[in-house]
């Protein structure tokens, strides 16, 4: 015996038939989803600016009245850790007197990251993602605000000499990033983040 399909049966089935995970819809699941296949080809670097000595990649120069009767202070402890070089330079003016000359090692370069100036740009750890927090959704792209993990790993974030030294605030265990999805081909995909 055959009972007739009503609207709703019809529905029902077709929804058991066709699969409920639509790789389009904007939800939580499809994002995370897209961000965790973003994470496993691009870790997340934890990077930031922040102030403390004045360095620059020419170098910062002292002449002796200063060296004299201030000393070179924190720059002493980073040419004993190896992250500047201390040297005597002869200014191409007429006239000029000598002067030491600070500059950052390939060591900071390396390990600590780029100054200019009294500021100094460093990718000093990781963070990852955790869960979805809030998506703004636009017609074939959405702005995923999330939270992650975070963690400082360079060595020299573990010195508390050089965290000092840079004004260095170790980030909370846990923050939020904002991923920037597009939808491609039929599934969402991460362009970048903030």
């Amino acid at each position: 015996m055959h009972l007739p399909l009503t609207p709703l049966t019809a529905l029902l089935l077709g929804l058991a038939l066709s699969g409920c995970d639509n790789s389009k819809a904007a939800t939580e699941t499809n994002f995370a989803k897209a961000i965790q296949a973003y994470e496993k080809g691009h870790p997340g670097d934890l990077c930031g600016d922040f102030y403390g000595v004045k360095l620059s990649p020419i170098g910062i120069d002292f002449n002796a009245d200063i060296v004299k009767n201030s000393g070179l202070g924190a720059y002493k402890t980073l040419q004993r850790l190896g992250y500047v070089a201390v040297e005597k330079f002869q200014p191409p003016l007429l006239g000029a007197e000598p002067v030491l000359r600070v500059k950052p090692t390939q060591k900071f370069n390396n390990e600590v990251g780029v100054a200019a100036g009294d500021r100094i740009h460093s990718c000093y750890g990781t963070f990852t993602f955790k869960n979805v927090k809030k998506i703004i959704k636009n017609t074939n792209s959405a702005e995923v605000e999330a939270a992650v993990t975070q963690q400082a790993k360079a060595a020299w974030t573990k010195n508390p000499e050089l965290v000092q030294l840079f004004n260095f605030q170790v980030p909370a265990s846990e923050g939020t990033r904002t991923y920037f999805m597009a939808l491609e081909r039929n599934n969402w995909v991460v362009k970048a983040v903030r």
